[in-house]
């Protein structure tokens, strides 16, 4: 597998075949993993569309799971795959955290 602009096979980035199926990789998910309970801040999560470091089917399930249990939540596909959709969702990520920080409610699209 090739990641996007910069043409780097994964297996250059890991010292271990399919490092994502390993039970450290399934360890840190399921430490990480947000299912069990509600976000105590609110969220702006993006991704791209062609992620497969960080599937957009992934995303999308926390902010449904978060939407679920009531927090405030704004969710955005772009395009790209990891670092393409790095560059091109940036600016309105932090659009939005500027927008925290100067006092405005944030928003919920669920």
């Amino acid at each position: 597998m090739v990641l996007g602009l910069f043409q780097v096979p994964a297996e250059a980035l890991a010292n271990v075949k399919q490092a994502l199926g390993t039970p450290v990789a399934h360890s840190v998910y399921t430490k990480m993993r947000m299912a069990d309970r509600k976000s105590a801040t609110p969220l702006y999560l993006y991704n791209g569309g062609q992620d497969f470091w960080v599937p957009a089917l992934g995303t999308r399930n926390l902010y449904d799971e978060q939407c679920g249990y009531g927090a405030p939540a704004v969710y955005r596909q772009v395009p790209g795959e990891h670092f393409a959709a790095e560059l091109t969702g940036v600016g309105d990520a932090f659009d939005w955290v500027d927008a925290r920080l100067r006092g405005e409610p944030a928003p919920s699209e669920c």
